[in-house]
């Protein structure tokens, strides 16, 4: 708070990283994207998402979508402390929509409380086993290899 009792703005960040990523950050979340070949994305989510990225947090993913080719994405939400429903509900909604465009998807989670959110958004996006979750990140990273022949190790996560 601003001595003046009002909040103070906050400023999203948007760079790109040495390797062609790019990160998003503001108020203790990043969202990070990796183009690991034409048609796979990597998704690496940390800290607390309260929606301070969105709508900005689907531009990048926005742009890979292709009526040609469905996109394949990775979530790597291990280092995610947590959403608000609000932020849950929006994704929810994206997955619903953009289904037809999305060959598959596959979030790792690393806690019991993202594992429920995450799953309680694919029950309700209605997109059937389009989206698969794993706690397991060596059967991630394998899921990973599958997609992307020949990639050794996924980028670290924020």
């Amino acid at each position: 708070m601003s001595p003046a009792g009002l909040h103070t703005p906050r400023v999203m960040t948007r760079e790109t990283l040495p390797d062609g990523s790019l990160r998003l950050s503001e108020g203790g979340c990043t969202h990070t994207y990796t183009r690991l070949r034409p048609g796979v994305m990597l998704v690496s989510i940390a800290g607390y998402d309260r929606g301070q990225l969105h709508p900005a947090a689907f531009e990048p993913i926005e742009a890979e979508l292709s009526d040609r080719q469905p996109l394949a994405l990775l979530f790597n939400v291990s280092r995610a402390e947590g959403a608000t429903r609000s932020v849950s509900d929006a994704w929810t909604e994206w997955f619903r929509t953009r289904r037809p465009q999305l060959r598959e998807v596959h979030i790792l989670v690393a806690s019991k409380y993202l594992d429920l959110i995450v799953n309680v958004a694919k029950h309700f996006s209605r997109t059937g086993e389009l989206i698969q979750v794993y706690s397991d990140a060596s059967r991630f990273e394998s899921t990973a290899a599958r997609l992307v022949p020949g990639l050794k190790r996924l980028p670290a996560s924020e």
